[in-house]
């Protein structure tokens, strides 16, 4: 006859039926065997036949003296608590839920029991408002919270903080305020409750790549409930609120952000918060002016005072404190006089927190040069790819081809989001082209996974837009470090190179960077292409005539600096039968006004100004662009995805070249696809370029012959070749390493 030991192992692997049989069997043979009840109402109620299951759970407490009687209901839930937890760990949560239900008749002031239920209600998505208040889940927190290990408690609360549980009732409100005041009530057993909190923010802001701001707006006005002063949480709902429109609370939030700055650190970046919620909407205007020149009077003051106590919080903020520099004025060798000293203060203070000592084994800053280390992959080099962007950003769509190209046999590929779940497009592009990948919250976890993985060379992908990504690198878990691709370089120490061309930067930017400038023989970027969608816009729709020619520009509020959109309508006005396509990113109403204001001033007719929204999508955009006879660039901060599309869509660009990184985009990708047509090395000839591209339909016609034909032959769209440059540039810094 089939055994006990057969049965409790069908049991545990599902076969209920089977188990069941035996135990039956069992029990008839023996009915003292009172494990065997015990296990038949689990075979039973996981069967769904709870009555049943109920029926052979109570039997024993027919025959059994009541002091054995008491001793069996204690061990029966030890087994259903067991069998929950057996059951969990075979993520069979539906199962597990119906167990740890039938624990909580039995036991319902059992709070651990409670936590694990709700959490399974969580994941099967069948938490209701009714529950937790049938439950009593906030006076048990409030009673035994402190019973709880610190682990369990941040664990259920990490996945309560982001839930919306909806009620019968229907009100969603009343459901958020009860989620609220539950975590408000298990916060007060928490020993770290800041680091909980940054947890409680990083859940937020990952919300932004679904893309559900609403959410993500909603959790960090959760967060601030819990936390009231937090700058990082009045910066994010700034950030967030700005991104998706909302610009008026996000100016409030911004402000809110400033009220609560106390040191010198913190009043730094709140200048770049209030810059960064003026400036999305496209307000470039005195507000803006004064933001600058308070911010560099801060500056100025924190570099002389040279504090060696930062806050981690307050040193990453410095790292991207100058962000919008570049967008107002082109004057790089000011702007790295204080980038570079801020990175190094930032970097500095970083090292001697408790984070920067807790991750000191896992850096290289100490670490000597061996030959083991320079050989411990044999002729393999292993690059790590760092970014919050991969995936559809610009960063996502510019880098994905180099993906496809690069040597397996030579390069292991590993790749690290940060903040950034595994989108559709992440996996089509990225994924199948990595040995690895690793996603985490926390900059720390990165460093350790970096380290662990024995990085040779670290790539940052975010180039100083993004504090975590800055604060990754200044840790330094690879020998070497390096920025490609992004915003621009850092000024962190740490990082070895920044990766150019012999155009995106003069000779003497050498003098003013921090990172050795690393030069790729042609050009820093190649892509093989961009898919195109289907135009939503005609010039019929737009009221535009045949023959008229059109000149567009479609950038964010932060590049529509006032004084190139009067040389857009200075050009405009030179050129009678031409209108002007404006897409607008920011608060249209300060925009319009603007753009309108400028216009009246050059003598340029609103009628000849078009305005509409930005397209749903980028293969939509692509589409409506080729309504452009000329696209005209911005300045001091050039555009770079949206001149690469320009180009692939052989449409005339002008563009005006400048001194820093961000000025010059446009001018290596013309140069490198094949073009000096409408580059301006000046204002006016910004505007002659302009207006001899409006008037002379011929010339038109042979640059877009001149961009047709450099598809075969261009270094800009040859992403193969391009491929190989930088991996013979990865090749010879691994070589000089030392």
């Amino acid at each position: 006859m089939i055994g006990l030991d057969v049965a409790d192992q069908w049991l545990d692997s599902g076969h209920c039926s089977q188990a069941a049989a035996v135990y039956e069997c069992l029990i008839a043979e023996n009915p003292d065997q009172l494990t065997c009840y015990q296990n038949l109402g689990l075979a039973y109620l996981l069967q769904g036949e709870d009555v049943a299951a109920q029926v052979a759970w109570f039997t024993p407490l027919d025959f059994l003296p009541d002091g054995e009687a008491e001793s069996y209901q204690e061990s029966l839930l030890n087994r259903l608590f067991e069998m929950a937890l057996h059951l969990e760990s075979q993520q069979q949560d539906l199962a597990a839920w119906l167990v740890r239900q039938y624990y909580r008749q039995f036991q319902p002031e059992n709070l651990i029991n409670l936590i694990a239920l709700i959490q399974l209600d969580i994941k099967l998505n069948k938490l209701t408002a009714e529950s937790l208040l049938a439950w009593d889940l906030i006076p048990l927190l409030q009673e035994f919270g402190g019973t709880l290990k610190p682990e369990t408690l941040e664990q259920f609360l990490l996945a309560l903080f982001p839930c919306y549980p909806v009620g019968q009732s229907g009100d969603k409100d009343i459901s958020q305020d009860m989620i609220t005041q539950c975590i408000q009530v298990g916060l007060r057993f928490v020993p770290d409750l800041p680091a909980l909190i940054l947890k409680f923010s990083h859940l937020a802001y990952n919300h932004t790549y679904l893309p559900n701001y609403e959410a993500a707006i909603q959790l960090t006005q959760r967060c601030l409930v819990f936390s009231p002063e937090n700058l990082t949480l009045w910066r994010q709902l700034a950030d967030f609120q700005t991104d998706i429109g909302q610009f008026a609370p996000g100016l409030v939030a911004a402000q809110n952000y400033n009220q609560y700055c106390q040191t010198l650190a913190e009043k730094v970046f709140g200048q770049r918060v209030l810059m960064r919620a003026l400036m999305r909407q496209g307000d470039h205007g005195p507000e803006v002016q004064a933001c600058f020149a308070e911010q560099a009077q801060l500056i100025q003051q924190l570099l002389t005072d040279s504090p060696a106590t930062l806050t981690r919080s307050q040193a990453r903020s410095l790292m991207v404190a100058l962000f919008h520099w570049p967008y107002v004025q082109d004057q790089p060798e000011q702007y790295w006089a204080w980038q570079k000293p801020l990175a190094a203060l930032a970097q500095k203070n970083l090292l001697g927190t408790e984070t920067g000592q807790n991750l000191a084994p896992y850096s290289y800053h100490q670490q000597p040069i061996t030959t083991a280390l320079k050989t411990r992959h044999g002729d393999c080099l292993h690059i790590g790819y760092l970014a919050h962007t991969l995936r559809q950003h610009s960063v996502g769509w510019l880098c994905r081809w180099l993906f496809r190209y690069h040597n397996r046999q030579k390069f292991k590929i590993h790749l690290y989001f940060l903040a950034q779940g595994v989108t559709p497009f992440t996996q089509a592009w990225f994924l199948p082209h990595a040995d690895s990948w690793w996603a985490g919250n926390l900059p720390e976890d990165s460093v350790v996974q970096i380290f662990k993985d024995e990085i040779d060379l670290l790539i940052d992908l975010d180039g100083g837009t993004y504090e975590d990504s800055a604060e990754v690198l200044a840790y330094k878990p690879a020998p070497i470090q390096a920025t490609w691709l992004g915003w621009d370089a850092t000024g962190l120490p740490a990082v070895d190179y920044f990766i150019a061309d012999p155009q995106v930067l003069p000779p003497e930017a050498e003098q003013y960077y921090a990172e050795k400038i690393w030069r790729l023989p042609e050009v820093y970027l190649a892509v093989d292409g961009f898919e195109i969608g289907v135009p939503t816009l005609r010039r019929a729709d737009l009221d535009i005539p045949i023959d008229a020619v059109i000149y567009f520009t479609a950038q964010n509020g932060l590049k529509q600096h006032p004084e190139t959109l009067k040389q857009q309508c200075q050009i405009l006005a030179q050129v009678p039968n031409s209108y002007f396509l404006i897409k607008l990113r920011g608060e249209k109403g300060i925009l319009r006004e603007l753009f309108e204001s400028i216009a009246q001033e050059e003598g340029v007719s609103l009628s000849r100004l078009r305005f509409v929204d930005f397209d749903s999508d980028e293969l939509t955009h692509r589409a409506n662009l080729q309504l452009a006879d000329i696209v005209l660039d911005s300045y001091p901060y050039n555009g770079a995805t949206t001149t690469l599309e320009t180009l692939w869509l052989e449409i005339p660009l002008v563009t005006q070249v400048g001194q820093q990184f961000a000025a010059r985009n446009s001018y290596t990708f013309m140069v490198n696809a094949g073009i000096t047509e409408g580059i301006a090395w000046s204002a006016p000839e910004y505007v002659a370029w302009g207006i001899k591209l409006g008037q002379d339909d011929k010339l038109r016609q042979q640059v877009r012959q001149k961009l047709h034909q450099a598809k075969q032959t261009s270094p800009l769209w040859d992403t193969r070749t391009f491929t190989r440059h930088l991996e013979e540039a990865y090749q010879r810094m691994w070589t000089q390493l030392s």
